[in-house]
């Protein structure tokens, strides 16, 4: 589970500083503490919930960069 170690480094540089959405505050909250939590816990939660957790990651993933990418092109 080093890999979601490594995305949670990569996803905190990605990130602008001041974030305005609530939805991305818990969404980021949710992602950091699973990424913090035990080695053994972390592989039983990606085999049980790994096909809920990798989309949504996905998901959040996308959302941000497109996020940013539009706050970029604003300005």
């Amino acid at each position: 589970m080093i890999f979601v170690s490594h995305l949670s480094y990569l996803f905190s540089h990605l990130l602008p500083f001041s974030l305005n959405s609530l939805k991305s505050s818990v969404l980021l909250s949710i992602f950091f503490i699973l990424s913090s939590l035990p080695f053994s816990y972390r592989v039983k939660c990606w085999k049980l919930n790994g096909f809920l957790l990798f989309p949504c990651f996905l998901i959040t993933l996308f959302w941000l960069l497109v996020r940013k990418w539009v706050d970029s092109t604003r300005r």
